[in-house]
C-alpha cells in the first residue's frame, strides 16, 4: 500500500512546469542516456511502451523547443534525440529532485535496501505479471 501511494505521489509531482510526467521521463532519459540509446524506440524499450505514444511525446517535447533530432550515423530510419539548452534549463526545474533529496538523507543501509527492493521489482516483475510485456528482456535497472 504503502509504494502505491509513495508511487502516486510521485507521479503526481510530474504535473509540472507545463509538462506531464511522460515528458519529464523523456528529458531525464534523453539527458542520461548513453549516445546510441538516445532515440524514440530506446525510450520506449526503456519504459516498455509502445512507440506511438512515445514518438508524441518527443515531437511534443521538440515543439517546445526542449530537444532536438539529430541525425543518427548508425541508422537513417531513427533519428537522436538530443535534450536543448532550455531542456536543460527545464531540467533544473525537475519535480524530480525533492524526491532524490528526501532519499539522499536517508542512512546509507537504508537507500541500498530500497535500491535492492526496487531493482528486484523492475527485474522480477515483468516475469511475475499476467500481462505480457513489450520488452523481451526487462530493463536494466
Amino acid at each position: 500500500m504503502l509504494l502505491e501511494q509513495a508511487s502516486r505521489m510521485i507521479h503526481g509531482s510530474g504535473y509540472a512546469q507545463g509538462l506531464y510526467p511522460a515528458q519529464w521521463v523523456a528529458l531525464r532519459y534523453f539527458v542520461e542516456a548513453d549516445g546510441p540509446a538516445r532515440t524514440a524506440t530506446g525510450l520506449a524499450r526503456f519504459q516498455d511502451m509502445s512507440i506511438a505514444p512515445v514518438a508524441r511525446t518527443s515531437r511534443t517535447l521538440v515543439e517546445k523547443g526542449l530537444l532536438e533530432r539529430q541525425p543518427n550515423p548508425r541508422s537513417r530510419r531513427a533519428d537522436l534525440v538530443a535534450v536543448t539548452e532550455a531542456g536543460l534549463t527545464m531540467l533544473q526545474h525537475d519535480p524530480r529532485q525533492p524526491i532524490e533529496a528526501l532519499l539522499a538523507s536517508l542512512p546509507r543501509a537504508g537507500r541500498d535496501a530500497l535500491t535492492e527492493a526496487l531493482e528486484m521489482l523492475v527485474r522480477e516483475l515483468p516475469r511475475a505479471s499476467p500481462y505480457p510485456s513489450r520488452l523481451k528482456t526487462p530493463p536494466a535497472a
